[in-house]
């Protein structure tokens, strides 16, 4: 009978060893993927914010004028893309209609942002390759019939944090822009 307790404890501990096995096979597999996904992640696209300050269209010469300012969270701050949703009116001083029309733009900082710290871009809407066809901007004069006019109207900013360019989730309130001089919507 003696022999028959020690044959339990033994299928025991051989399926003990077996499920030990397994496991230790199965993570052999597994590991390999999971250290090149986290070689991917960068945490520092989710700790790092900014915050828009003011944003002001010169009428007169067409320049945007952003500030924005970064708040605590770690990693370096190196671009800001710039989401700019505007509008297209037919014609300059025609601001009775017009269409919507969203522009992506990436800025490069000329140093990394830091923590706190605030920083002031000039952006030109009179850079046709920021403008879709057949648009010009604010101050531009319609040269050729049936021109139209693009007036940003807010803007929403992501930051592009690391070596790797990681873009983080934009803003969740776009700020507003105002307009200043003699070519603006009322």
């Amino acid at each position: 009978m003696s022999k028959r307790g020690v044959s339990t404890v033994v299928a025991t501990v051989l399926m003990v060893l077996l499920v030990i096995v397994g496991i230790a096979v199965i993570w052999a597999v597994i590991k390999p993927t999971i250290d090149r996904s986290s070689d991917e992640i960068e945490g520092d696209c989710f700790s790092v914010r900014i915050q828009p300050v003011k944003c002001e269209i010169d009428g007169n010469n067409g320049d945007v004028l952003v500030s924005v300012k970064r708040n605590v969270g770690g990693g370096d701050l190196n671009e800001i893309k710039i989401l700019m949703s505007g509008n297209i009116y037919p014609a300059l001083g025609t601001w009775t209609s017009s269409v919507s029309k969203e522009i992506v733009i990436s800025v490069p900082l000329a140093t990394p942002l830091e923590e706190l710290a605030s920083t002031s871009l000039t952006l030109s809407i009179l850079d046709p390759s920021l403008l879709p066809a057949g648009v010009i901007s604010v101050t531009q004069t319609a040269g050729a019939s049936g021109s139209q006019i693009y007036v940003p109207t807010e803007l929403n900013f992501a930051p592009v944090v690391g070596e790797q360019k990681k873009l983080s989730e934009p803003l969740s309130t776009p700020i507003e822009c105002d307009c200043i001089g003699l070519n603006c919507p009322p």
